[in-house]
């Protein structure tokens, strides 16, 4: 069976390839890259299903998860590559049928909202540079990136803070 998506990625090459994937398949498909248009598109246009990542910036997927609570036969699935205990609970109790960790097949994508369980085999566990890494991003979305204030909160130096940043872009530069 067809059914519409709202795809809700602010990655916009990873929306694109998701959204011609499942086009492919026959289904319809909006794209989004922000709750804002998100709230925007469900307004004018029902879909079936919603793909949710949830760091969209400085939005909440979880928020907003919560919120689509009134439309009743709209089905979510969150798909993130910042899986934790926590954040998989919360989306659960939140409303989504299922959750998948970044990469995600469209196969699993469409397992995952039939209700299967879909355990992917490249799952790694987080390590604890990247949840230090993570927890720092998310502190600097929470201050409109000032490294100053965000130091400050994370109690570090602010030269130390840079210096993980830089180490950071340095690996995610590295690596490509």
């Amino acid at each position: 069976m067809n059914y519409s998506y709202l795809i809700i990625e602010d990655d916009k090459d990873f929306r694109f390839a998701l959204s011609q994937s499942l086009e492919r398949l026959g289904s319809v498909t909006t794209q989004v890259s922000s709750l804002d248009e998100a709230y925007a598109s469900l307004a004018i246009k029902k879909v079936d299903r919603v793909i949710l990542d949830l760091r969209l910036g400085s939005d909440n997927g979880i928020e907003f998860l919560n919120k689509l609570s009134s439309f009743q036969d709209l089905k979510v699935l969150v798909l993130s590559g910042y899986a934790s205990v926590d954040t998989v609970r919360a989306a659960l109790i939140g409303g989504a049928v299922n959750f998948l960790q970044k990469p995600a097949s469209i196969k699993e994508i469409i397992k995952a909202f039939e209700g299967e369980a879909v355990v992917s085999k490249d799952l790694k566990p987080m390590t604890l540079e990247d949840i230090e890494l993570d927890h720092i991003n998310k502190v600097l979305v929470e201050n409109n990136w000032n490294i100053t204030k965000s130091a400050k909160l994370l109690g570090l130096h602010r030269r130390s803070l840079q210096r993980k940043i830089d180490r950071k872009s340095n690996k995610d530069t590295s690596a490509s």
